[in-house]
């Protein structure tokens, strides 16, 4: 999340391809583009904007593409930022719809923040996050195509909701992510100490040197090497799924408690435990909690244990220094990086470990999900 995202018009910055780059600006070009004027509707004027089904045919014709592809190429440029229904209600569609260039507007559009509201004054939108999480992103990233800029935690924050709309997140040039985060954020992945800031949280060569050392703990050969503490944890709750029975079968717990299983094993060389359990639901309850540090707080109790997890860790660190594991875990990829990169103290490594884990529960528990239901399409395995 950043305050100030990108310091040129989003709409151009962040085409990573460059024909789409040339047909957005194309498009926006008085002289070569789609006519945006005045419009009326109902008594009403919306400054500014053009009509979708007639940007349909000028797609269609500039990239000799059919109309319902240029229907779909249209709506990537929404999701990415170039333009937004003047009411923000629909999708790009073939419709008279009216549709209007990010920071063409008066309406608190500069070009250079995502669409959305920053709420109320202070508190901004904390009080409706609090009150339905799931709730407050699906509305918001449905009506803003999944990306979106709010007030949250009593900070000014973009919010990326999908796949292309990440694509503003890793472009350098128009993302800052050093103090780009809440303070109680920054405090959870550093201790509150700058030296200690995981990949998340900074940028330039610093980064691109991180990110190279962390990137090889998902090599293949990594990968590979992970996969027989994986069979383990997957084979222990299978029983445990049999035992029990489909009369109580809970899918969703049962996935989540296999994943937790699986990320404590191989990306921090843990067994679960029912205190390890705790200290992760804490510390994830932290991250969506007023950032209030006072003692019995939700954010103090996640700090407390985000602690004792990283002591875990650390005693892991030194206990793989002593008997290596050979790749088997992220800890021991990453030790190995650290012995040729000094910059890779012991309290980094701690911190990437802590953010992988928090990081990679969510990846983790979808692709299980997809495996199932592919699993379930099978015939021969369901008759199994």
């Amino acid at each position: 999340m950043a305050e100030n995202i990108t310091n040129k018009p989003i709409e151009v910055a962040i085409f990573a391809d460059s024909t789409i780059q040339e047909l957005a600006s194309k498009m926006m070009d008085p002289s070569t583009g789609v006519s945006v004027q005045d419009r009326k509707w109902r008594a009403k004027t919306y400054e500014k904007c053009f009509v979708a089904s007639e940007a349909v045919g000028w797609i269609a014709k500039e990239a000799n593409i059919s109309r319902p592809e240029a229907v779909r190429l249209g709506q990537r440029l929404q999701r990415l930022g170039l333009f937004h229904h003047c009411l923000y209600e629909h999708e790009f569609k073939d419709e008279f719809l009216f549709f209007r260039f990010a920071g063409t507007s008066s309406d608190g559009d500069d070009g250079k923040h995502p669409p959305g509201s920053y709420g109320a004054p202070v508190v901004g939108e904390t009080l409706v996050l609090q009150g339905d999480v799931p709730g407050f992103f699906e509305s918001r990233g449905s009506r803003y195509q999944g990306f979106f800029k709010s007030h949250l935690l009593f900070n000014k924050c973009a919010v990326f909701g999908d796949a292309e709309s990440m694509a503003v997140f890793y472009d350098d040039s128009i993302i800052q992510r050093e103090n780009a985060m809440p303070p109680h954020w920054v405090d959870m992945f550093s201790g509150g100490q700058p030296a200690n800031a995981t990949v998340n949280m900074i940028d330039g060569d610093r980064h691109k040197k991180r990110k190279a050392s962390l990137m090889a703990c998902f090599s293949e050969s990594a990968m590979a090497s992970y996969l027989p503490l994986l069979e383990i944890a997957l084979q222990d709750h299978m029983k445990k799924w049999v035992l029990d029975g489909s009369s109580k079968m809970k899918w969703v717990p049962a996935l989540k408690s296999l994943c937790f299983e699986e990320c404590c094993r191989f990306i921090l060389g843990l067994e679960p435990s029912p205190e390890l359990i705790k200290s992760f639901d804490d510390i994830m309850a932290a991250f969506a909690a007023l950032p209030i540090k006072v003692p019995g707080s939700t954010l103090s109790a996640g700090l407390a244990s985000r602690d004792k997890l990283l002591d875990l860790i650390r005693k892991g660190l030194n206990q793989n220094r002593q008997l290596p594991d050979k790749g088997k875990t992220a800890v021991s990829c990453l030790l190995q990086e650290a012995a040729s990169d000094p910059t890779l103290t012991d309290d980094i490594v701690c911190f990437e470990l802590l953010h992988f884990m928090i990081a990679g529960m969510a990846p983790v528990y979808t692709l299980h999900v997809y495996l199932l239901l592919e699993l379930s399409r099978n015939g021969g395995i369901k008759a199994k």
